[in-house]
């Protein structure tokens, strides 16, 4: 079942919590939380909260005076596979009028009490009406394992507006491969107005709804205009049981809805490939006469079920006037267990959702770099091409990118793509590529023609 809202229960001012508890033990029941609004900074009053991984009296802070903010159910676990320390928490709004632009302050402490780290954080809705409540996730590196964890609240500020409301449709965790999950779902705009959406986090709960453990979407499209959705995926470490998961929007009023995008996005029809499994064409056009950068989403769904969202987020700026493609294969982009049914393929489609916001003119355009193909092999349905990219200049080139096209002798598009070859290029230096195509039914290598182009940016 899926809640709208969770509005926090009333909690002692000041309380000790356990540490890392297992994630396996957790029951509960998926929420959703979604607040927030526009708002200008200022201090908050500093308390300290202390947990250890072993409750102990001592763990009780008093403070010198209170504050609107109080923060709970604070703990900690670590993440072997990404090499970090996660500590997690609960802020609650105690004021009488909303709070916004909450941040904590978060620290690490020897068994001493001396500092051994420590990191600002924004509650997972960083703006909350009276008497709700937000989790949030704060990130160290996992080198050294912490005696003290403490809180604090950092800074908020009193915004003139309520947070604006949104509505998660339709959320479903997929197991994947690799024994780890992932959450698709929609959200929904209920506001008369646009909202920006500044993240989705998905917490681990245990019965008692403090969090064990968190995951961050970084995916979702940033601007939602009145009675406007966008889907959204979040990776999850493990396959999280759905009744155990709460899920947090960060949301603000937009005082800038954006420029009209100058770049038009097209999804070409699937094609079968050589082994029967269809890929699609994304065509990218640059409609001005500037460079510009092109961000937004692809959701790959069979009728109304997302099944995968997958970025629209090339590293160099599209030129002006100017048009790129790409291939799309849903069959390696679903987080399935096991490959889709065959009957399942003619029913998936993809379609593009541009970002008003996050796609914008670029200040610099990329420029072009010599490159050139040293060879091409054709296993199974893709198309291997692998070369090299040149920087023939006197300064430093970043995220060199390499653009193909692939085109029959009666000029019909049959696969393109893309890589970065490297994160940067130093002067006079050279970098490989790599690209894998699908390639249609019957492709012969040797009777299509190559477009390619490379392109990187300057420092």
């Amino acid at each position: 079942m899926i809640r709208p809202g969770i509005s926090a229960r009333p909690q002692p001012m000041f309380a000790t919590v356990p540490g890392p508890a297992s994630a396996a033990a957790c029951f509960g029941m998926m929420a959703i939380l979604l607040a927030s609004c526009i708002s200008q900074p200022s201090s908050a009053p500093a308390t300290t909260y202390i947990a250890w991984p072993s409750p102990s009296p001592l763990q009780v802070v008093t403070p010198t005076q209170p504050s609107p903010l109080q923060v709970s159910d604070l703990t900690w676990r670590v993440d072997k596979q990404a090499g970090t320390l996660k500590v997690l928490g609960l802020v609650t709004n105690h004021a009488t009028q909303p709070l916004g632009d909450i941040t904590l302050s978060v620290s690490l402490r020897d068994e001493d009490g001396s500092l051994i780290a420590e990191a600002h954080t924004r509650a997972a809705r960083s703006n909350l009406s009276p008497g709700e409540g937000s989790y949030f996730l704060a990130l160290f590196p996992a080198a050294r394992i912490p005696a003290q964890v403490q809180a604090q609240p950092a800074s908020f500020s009193e915004p003139s507006s309520w947070p604006p409301r949104a509505e998660m449709k339709t959320p479903i965790v997929v197991r994947q491969r690799d024994g780890s999950g992932t959450i698709l779902g929609w959200l929904e705009n209920m506001e008369t107005a646009t909202i920006r959406v500044s993240g989705l986090t998905a917490f681990l709960t245990d019965p008692l709804g403090r969090p064990l453990d968190a995951a961050e979407d970084w995916l979702t499209q940033s601007v939602l205009p009145p009675d406007g959705s966008t889907p959204f995926r979040i990776r999850l470490p493990e396959a999280w049981d759905p009744d155990h998961i709460i899920v947090e929007a960060d949301l603000e009023f937009a005082r800038d809805a954006g420029r009209p995008i100058d770049v038009r996005i097209e999804v070409a029809d699937s094609r079968a490939s050589q082994q029967g499994l269809p890929f699609y064409l994304v065509t990218l056009t640059n409609q001005s006469q500037e460079p510009w950068w092109v961000r937004g989403l692809l959701l790959i769904e069979r009728e109304t079920e997302p099944l995968a969202v997958l970025p629209i987020q090339p590293p160099v700026p599209l030129l002006a006037g100017n048009a790129w493609s790409y291939a799309v294969d849903p069959a390696l982009a679903l987080p399935l267990m096991k490959a889709p049914p065959a009957d399942w393929m003619p029913e998936i489609r993809i379609r593009a959702f541009p970002d008003p916001l996050e796609s914008r003119p670029a200040v610099l355009a990329a420029v072009q770099v010599p490159v050139a193909i040293t060879g091409y092999e054709l296993i199974g349905r893709m198309l291997h091409l692998r070369g090299l990219v040149e920087n023939r200049s006197e300064t430093p080139l970043k995220a060199p990118t390499v653009w193909a096209h692939v085109i029959a002798t009666d000029g019909r598009l049959l696969t393109a793509g893309f890589a970065q070859a490297a994160e940067s290029m130093e002067a006079w230096d050279a970098s490989p590529f790599h690209l894998a195509l699908p390639v249609p039914l019957g492709f012969d290598p040797a009777a299509a023609e190559y477009d390619i182009q490379a392109y990187a940016l300057r420092p």
